[in-house]
């Protein structure tokens, strides 16, 4: 009978670490879905705490089984479990042992330091980073955690994981928190001769978030239709000069849509309105434009589309595959073609021709954001609104960085409880927020 509690026990147990691990992946997997209002994370946020809550009460035969399943599969959310758990039971030794063997990826470190920057006790981090410097795949954990944390005091070992080149992207991230200056010939050399075009850009951003930035303004203006890593940056920081040269670059090119419309809309400049309302005509170029005008003009037209299914013959029974084999498409069970509705920006010429016609006048010049001129508390606000994609909100942030040198709080992956926080932040800061360092460049 002990025998049977204590199985039970520990299938219960096991139960709430896959919830947890589900829940915290499935979060991660729709944060930027623009359907999806940032607040709604909260929902799964909740749940996940609450299975997070009865693995405390396992304690460390609990975590034990946690870490055993993380250093097996390395899936982001058992990483993210087992790190949590550790923070949360105050067993350092654990945390070092699995920090020591950790192999995660991309999505593991970003799992990793969602659960570090959220729970570790501070007074861990000096003897995790000697843990850290022994095992190259955790490195990139903690410096993120430096950095968004705003840790001050490790610059000397930040300065020794410049060695290795699978740490420059999050140097940069953690570089553009800090506001580390003294990092600014090193961050110059990876925007000019870097291979990795991520880490050029997010070079570019930690140098313009400097109190002096000119130059890098002046570089990133320089070859512009060949190098579209360039535009994101130059959109967070540019002038209404700019518009020119990204408008140049999107008749002359369909390689990088997506990249120049975000960075004209980012730019904000109402003079590129008529420019984005003509590329509406183009099927190719239409949401793109739509989705820029939308972030500048804050218009919101909204319109529901239906997106057929991609059809996947490996599942379709004999009928189903002898209507395939005779060039038809398989009906649902209901007699509807496969697929779903979706709600999306209207890309309509005429519809977005008619909104501009009456609302023309309330843009007459300058730059816009959400349908208002671009101040930072504008840009604050756009980060509250529940419409406002995951995305965006961290271009306003970042925008306010860059332009206002306002420091960048705001975390998108934190608890949607702690994202409150930080913006409660941001508004507590706008009273003493110059306008004139947004002036153009």
């Amino acid at each position: 009978m002990v025998t049977s509690i204590e199985q039970f026990e520990k299938e219960l147990f096991q139960e709430h670490q896959e919830e947890a691990a589900f829940l915290y992946e499935q979060r991660l997997s729709i944060m930027f879905d623009d359907s999806i209002a940032w607040t709604a994370l909260g929902d799964f946020e909740a749940r996940r705490e609450a299975h997070m809550e009865a693995l405390l009460i396992g304690g460390t035969s609990t975590l034990r089984s946690c870490i055993r399943q993380a250093m097996e599969t390395q899936e982001p959310g058992d990483l993210y479990v087992a790190s949590l758990l550790a923070c949360r039971l105050v067993n350092e030794e654990a945390l070092a042992s699995f920090c020591g063997g950790a192999k995660p990826d991309e999505d593991g470190v970003r799992a990793m330091t969602d659960a570090l920057v959220q729970a570790l006790p501070g007074e861990w981090l000096p003897s995790l980073l000697e843990v850290a410097m022994e095992n190259p795949s955790i490195t990139p954990v903690f410096i993120h955690v430096i950095g968004q944390r705003k840790i001050s005091g490790h610059d000397q070992w930040l300065d020794s994981c410049r060695r290795e080149a699978g740490n420059h992207l999050a140097l940069c991230h953690a570089y553009t928190r800090l506001v580390a200056t003294s990092a600014a010939s090193w961050l110059e050399q990876l925007l000019m001769h870097e291979g990795d075009q991520e880490v050029r850009v997010w070079a570019a951003i930690a140098l313009l978030t400097f109190p002096v930035h000119a130059r890098v303004l002046d570089f990133l203006r320089t070859d512009l239709e060949v190098s579209p890593w360039k535009w994101l940056p130059l959109g967070l920081a540019g002038s209404a000069s700019d518009v020119a040269r990204f408008e140049l670059c999107l008749n002359s090119s369909n390689l990088y849509l997506a990249e120049g419309y975000r960075a004209l809309g980012l730019l904000g400049e109402a003079s590129s309105v008529p420019f984005l309302l003509d590329q509406l005509g183009d099927e190719n170029h239409a949401p793109h434009a739509a989705g820029a005008l939308n972030l500048m003009l804050g218009a919101e037209l909204y319109e529901e589309v239906f997106v057929p299914a991609q059809p996947d013959p490996d599942e379709f029974n004999e009928e189903e595959m002898a209507m395939w084999e005779r060039g038809e498409t398989p009906l649902e069970p209901c007699g509807n073609p496969p697929g779903q509705v979706e709600t999306r920006i209207v890309q309509d010429k005429n519809i977005w021709q008619q909104w501009w016609l009456a609302n023309e006048p309330h843009f007459c010049s300058g730059r816009f954001r959400h349908g208002e001129a671009c101040q930072p508390l504008v840009l604050v606000t756009g980060m509250k609104e529940m419409g406002t994609p995951n995305l965006a909100r961290q271009w306003n942030a970042l925008e306010l960085a860059i332009r206002y040198k306002v420091a960048l709080h705001l975390d998108i992956y934190a608890p949607v409880t702690l994202q409150w926080q930080q913006i409660h932040v941001y508004e507590a800061q706008m009273g003493h927020v110059s306008l004139a360092t947004g002036a153009e460049a």
